[in-house]
């Protein structure tokens, strides 16, 4: 983002896919920085992957979340076929209503990297800064994220066109060694 950018209301979310029945989305190399809840939250979806995306909340007193819930009306053994890995965020929610429940079959959720609070961006990235609306949310070379991702429907570039390389970085920044 760049410095100075005011967000435009106190509930601003980032990708949500709240209303009907879908199928064969895939939301990458994402980088989204909100004070709510959504991050990225898709329901009813099948054949969803989200990977190597990077959501950052602004606000202490919400947890910012990357999220799936399946169809209210479908059977709870019900297969989507719904992929989450390599993501940065604060909260994974994953079930009916948002609870945390990642067993459902036909729902992988890995190699996700979940920071707690701002200081936990600040350590991971090279400036996370919301008092001076300045986030440069490519990681370190100390970062958490470095190297711990899963190739496996990883893209080939990052957020900024950069090559994914060796060992694949977590979230929609690959480190390039600054």
């Amino acid at each position: 983002l760049k410095p100075g950018l005011v967000l435009a209301a106190g509930d601003f979310h980032g990708i949500t896919i709240f209303d009907g029945i879908w199928d064969g989305m895939q939301i990458s190399n994402n980088l989204i920085v909100t004070d709510t809840w959504h991050g990225i939250t898709a329901n009813r979806v099948n054949n969803l992957s989200i990977i190597n995306n990077t959501v950052a909340g602004l606000n202490p007193k919400r947890r910012t979340w990357i999220a799936y819930n399946p169809n209210k009306s479908d059977p709870p053994d019900t297969i989507y076929h719904i992929v989450i890995r390599n993501n940065v965020s604060t909260d994974f929610a994953t079930g009916a209503n948002g609870k945390r429940q990642i067993t459902q079959p036909g729902l992988t959720v890995n190699h996700n990297l979940s920071l707690k609070d701002a200081d936990d961006f600040v350590n991971n990235f090279v400036k996370f800064d919301p008092e001076h609306l300045v986030y440069d949310l490519h990681p370190t070379k100390r970062s958490d994220a470095r190297g711990e991702g899963s190739a496996e429907g990883a893209p080939a570039m990052d957020i900024d066109g950069q090559p994914r390389k060796g060992k694949i970085d977590i979230g929609a920044y690959a480190y390039q060694g600054n």
